[in-house]
């Protein structure tokens, strides 16, 4: 607790110490509270922000099942693909993709990256 004894007149001694109350003055409590509601808004915030990110974010990888894409450049492993237009981090489990090979989504990775297989001429995979 924060003591004032300055304004109160009290002194530093002991027994005039127990005699004077500490006490907090309007402003420090208002600056208390303020600081409280602020921290609650901005934590509050940041989760809202944290499940509407989190929200989208899944529901739109999950769409990505079974969507076509192309690849946009050569790779055995690890590569880039367009899907709906957007760029997507690619992982193949087997062959090569070449360049412009048209790849079916299987799954959906962490973050941003997603499973395919090469799609064969006949629509299969």
């Amino acid at each position: 607790m924060l003591c004032h004894l300055e304004v109160l007149g009290c002194s530093s001694d002991r027994d005039t110490f127990e005699s004077c109350r500490c006490y907090i003055t309007s402003k420090d409590a208002m600056v208390f509270w303020t600081l409280v509601c602020l921290s609650a808004c901005v934590l509050l915030l940041l989760f809202y922000l944290w499940r509407i990110k989190s929200s989208v974010g899944n529901r739109h990888r999950i769409e990505l099942l079974g969507l076509e894409g192309i690849a946009q450049e050569a790779f055995v492993r690890e590569g880039f693909v367009l899907i709906r237009g957007e760029l997507w981090r690619a992982r193949s489990e087997k062959g090569v993709i070449r360049k412009g090979d048209r790849v079916l989504v299987t799954g959906v990775g962490d973050g941003l990256s997603v499973h395919i297989v090469k799609k064969s001429l006949d629509g299969g995979l």
